[in-house]
């Protein structure tokens, strides 16, 4: 489970776990906090690599940060189920909130959730 790597091999976003008696599936608060994220166009593979160089050093300050977990997949759909965006999202990490590194890939963009 996400609880047994978290603070352990990853950092993660604080978070609370919610009561859920409806629906079988646990439900999680997640601190509000930026998120470094780029669109899914084609393939998975290619945003996690857009990703994955933002957090190796392709940055406005050429910074190397860990990667996070969850990973989060976004997915908007129109009325008829058809997905119209899909988006990837990493968490920043906590030594990095206060003041991000711009990302220098014109696909790769901040979020504040």
């Amino acid at each position: 489970s996400i609880d047994d790597i978290c603070g352990v091999d990853f950092e993660c976003p604080a978070k609370e776990e919610l009561a859920n008696t409806d629906c079988g599936f646990g439900m999680r608060k997640v601190a509000a906090g930026k998120w470094v994220s780029t669109k899914v166009e084609f393939k998975v593979e290619n945003a996690m690599m857009r990703l994955n160089k933002y957090s190796s050093g392709a940055n406005a300050e050429g910074a190397k940060m860990p990667w996070t977990v969850p990973v989060i997949l976004k997915v908007s759909s129109d009325s008829d189920f058809q997905n119209v965006l899909v988006s990837m999202h990493i968490y920043v990490p906590a030594e990095f909130q206060a003041n991000p590194p711009s990302p220098t890939d014109d696909q790769v963009y901040m979020e504040d959730w």
